[in-house]
């Protein structure tokens, strides 16, 4: 059995021997297969191409290696295969270092020259073993996700983070990280990381799929710094001897994945086995981790130069590297600069392959001496030349916090030389990320803004004060605690730091619209109509202030005055979706439905390039085709009204309210077979997405609704809903004392014992 751990340890000189030859020994000989190719191609390229494996292709036999002859030499000639990105004499040596010597792509050309023989089948080595078994044994523990994900068909790549809960009650070292794929020809890189919060979990909580999205490596690393990835025909990570990681109870191992969609669906559930270590770690470890942000590449620029340092304040020892770039960066470059001003190269990519970015970890660690500087160069490439640019024209491309595309980040493994140097490793990290952020003040707002986004409001709190210490003036922080503080029920100070944000910046509309709809709510109108008014003579335009202000003139009853303050915001942005809903409605309530069909036409046609409000769009779409359609409906036009619930099918066709509007026209024309259908469509959703029993009720019509209701919850196997349905049913006809509607539900509730 060809043992794939004993691979990774050995020499490339003793695996070669293993097989029975020395390259030195088949110059001037004829090549075959079996003695000589196949030898090079198992112990460098089967670990993907295999039935299973991540490349398209297989190179097991010997046919699949002649019928692909031309193309092996090609790839090996020019280095593109087996694919190993790191250019040689540019660092330490890499464990598993993956190029082949001049000597072996000779012998593969050969091989082609003299006609692919084959040799005699006795002497081919037995094919390596790649099962889908653990290389270490059984683990102490596997992992999986706790649902699989549906990986759809073809598309871009897609990343997603997956939270495990590791069910352990009592603290274990980890020693050894195994992951198996199993979906290995989609699966192209693999990340774990450990969440010692809750942060994981809650923003997979508001995600309807498993997982969460998300590409770049997250702040909430595991607390011994170690970097665990996985990639192609590479399934194991060891920590550095001496550095057996913590695993706490009631934590979270978060495996982020990048995925390759393939020609059909595919399901996505790989396992993660764990091997424990007795010995506690002995030797400290933390990370570095450099990340650029706001990265802003001219359209055609083929080489646009981004540099990134951090200084290093002890001498520390580089375990490893791992680089994560945009698809753009053509070469990375990561240097030391030692104080005397030598340069001590880490690692240098000249090409950078984002489908094979991995992590490199050194055979042994490099020592940095204290006061050097870590120096991250990437160079990218914009235009029309670059084959990977994914625009043709080439656009400008912005990277920042808010981009959905892959930053330039790299993540910098450490083993500390004195556990007392963590606190300065550390800090050297906040000064740097300060730095990154344009100084304290901005850099505790954007923790304020990662706390408050994952749940842990006090801390969120706790930033923003911090930042405002730094900077009195920060109006955005100011803000952020006003409406931390009305959300706690907190008035007087909301209203205070609400003013605060105001005073900082006289312009920042947000605060302004934020204290008066806080006004508003506090039943202020006229304190609350000043401050909107006062937003609006500043800046005319901003049209969030007309609509919260038009909506307190609704609640004076001044609804001409809404109007015509929403009709002047139209002279500004005339195709504006969500104002034209709202005047629309406005003219509704002003019985004027005639009026109000020219705006539902403006909103119903809009467009996300004309949205200006945070909402969106289709609900927008679906409320301007919604009004109209119970407009017609009360107006005895149900030719009109099915035109427009139509519409909204087209949108959502799930949309529950359209739905049973419809359930009812139906039953109120004796249609019950046809009413039933739209009930079954809104019954036969995810379970996740069907609407609750309560809601239904809520809008169908009593009996006819509720019974037809009840009886498609018996026919789709729960009878125990259809019976708690006509039983509350009963008991509303028994109020009203409606003898017909009685005998009718005890019927249908007979049929039930």
């Amino acid at each position: 059995m060809w043992n794939l751990h004993l691979q990774r340890q050995l020499p490339k000189q003793v695996l070669v021997l293993a097989f029975g030859f020395t390259l030195a020994d088949i110059r001037g000989e004829t090549i075959t297969w079996s003695e000589h190719v196949a030898p090079i191609l198992y112990q460098n390229c089967i670990a993907c191409h295999r039935e299973e494996g991540a490349a398209p292709f297989s190179l097991l036999s010997y046919d699949d290696s002649k019928d692909r002859a031309e193309k092996i030499v090609a790839a090996v000639e020019n280095r593109a295969m087996p694919p190993w990105l790191p250019a040689p004499f540019h660092g330490p040596s890499i464990i598993g270092e993956h190029r082949l010597s001049d000597e072996e792509i000779g012998v593969i050309s050969q091989w082609a020259e003299q006609g692919t023989k084959r040799g005699s089948s006795r002497r081919a080595p037995k094919a390596p073993d790649y099962s889908d078994t653990w290389t270490q044994g059984e683990p102490d523990l596997v992992l999986q996700l706790q649902e699989s994900y549906s990986l759809p068909e073809d598309g871009n790549d897609v990343y997603r983070n997956f939270v495990i809960p590791v069910p352990i009650t009592e603290p274990k070292y980890v020693q050894f990280v195994e992951f198996l794929p199993g979906a290995q020809s989609s699966i192209r890189q693999a990340m774990i990381q450990v969440d010692e919060s809750d942060g994981s979990r809650r923003r997979d909580a508001t995600d309807a799929e498993p997982g969460f999205p998300g590409g770049g490596i997250a702040k909430t690393l595991n607390s011994s710094g170690q970097f665990i990835g996985w990639s192609p025909g590479r399934n194991l990570y060891e920590a550095h001897e001496g550095t057996a990681w913590l695993l706490q109870p009631n934590t979270d191992l978060v495996v982020q994945l990048r995925m390759q969609a393939t020609e059909s669906p595919e399901v996505i559930n790989p396992r993660i086995g764990l091997y424990f270590s007795e010995t506690p770690p002995i030797k400290p470890t933390d990370y570095f981790l450099l990340r650029s942000t706001g990265i802003d590449i001219p359209a055609g620029e083929s080489n646009h130069l981004v540099e990134q340092s951090l200084s290093v304040p002890v001498a520390v020892s580089v375990l490893g590297i791992s680089p994560r770039v945009h698809t753009l960066a053509k070469n990375v470059e990561i240097v030391a600069e030692l104080p005397n001003g030598q340069q001590q190269w880490l690692l240098r990519i000249p090409e950078w392959d984002p489908q094979w970015q991995r992590d490199y970890r050194f055979e042994e660690p490099m020592v940095i001496s204290a006061g050097s500087k870590m120096l991250i160069r990437y160079t990218f490439d914009n235009s029309a030349a670059n084959s990977r640019n994914p625009n043709n024209p080439p656009r400008r491309v912005i990277l920042d916090e808010t981009s959905s595309e892959e930053m330039a980040e790299v993540f910098i493994e450490l083993l500390l030389h004195n556990a007392a140097d963590r606190a300065a490793i550390q800090n050297a990290q906040l000064n740097y990320e300060i730095g990154q952020a344009g100084g304290g003040a901005e850099y505790f707002y954007q923790v304020g803004m990662e706390r408050e986004q994952l749940g842990h409001i006090q801390d969120a709190v706790t930033a923003y004060e911090r930042t405002v210490q730094e900077d009195p003036k920060h109006a955005k922080a100011h803000n952020k605690l006003g409406g931390i503080y009305e959300g706690q029920g907190n008035k007087t100070q909301a209203e205070y730091y609400y003013r605060e944000a105001i005073d900082a910046d006289d312009s920042f509309h947000v605060a302004r619209l934020n204290l008066g709809r806080f006004l508003r709510r506090a039943n202020r109108q006229q304190t609350a109509a000043k401050v909107l008014q006062d937003t609006l003579d500043i800046d005319p335009t901003y049209l969030s202030a007309r609509v919260e202000l038009s909506g307190l003139l609704v609640e004076q009853k001044l609804v001409k005055s809404a109007i015509k303050l929403l009709e002047e915001g139209l002279k500004l942005d005339p195709s504006e979706p969500y104002l034209n809903l709202q005047v629309g409605k406005l003219y509704v309530m002003d019985q004027k439905p005639e009026a109000s069909m020219r705006y539902f036409e403006i909103a119903a046609q809009g467009t996300e390039e004309n949205l200006k409000f945070e909402i969106p769009l289709n609900s927008v779409l679906i409320e301007a085709f919604l009004i109209p359609a119970r407009m017609f409906d009360a107006g005895g036009n149900p030719e009109q009204m099915h035109f427009f619930l139509n519409q909204i099918f087209e949108i959502d066709p799930a949309n529950v309210e359209a739905r049973l509007m419809l359930v009812n026209k139906l039953l109120e024309s004796r249609q019950e077979i046809e009413a039933r259908k739209h009930l079954e469509l809104l019954l036969k959703l995810p379970t996740d997405e069907q609407p609750a029993p309560p809601q239904l009720i809520a809008i169908l019509t009593f009996p006819q609704g509720v019974r037809l209701l009840a009886d498609v919850y018996k026919r789709t196997q729960r009878a125990e809903i259809g019976k708690g349905i006509l039983t509350q049913a009963l008991e509303v006809a028994k109020q009203r004392r409606h003898q017909i509607w009685i005998t009718q539900l005890q019927n249908d509730l007979a049929r039930y014992r």
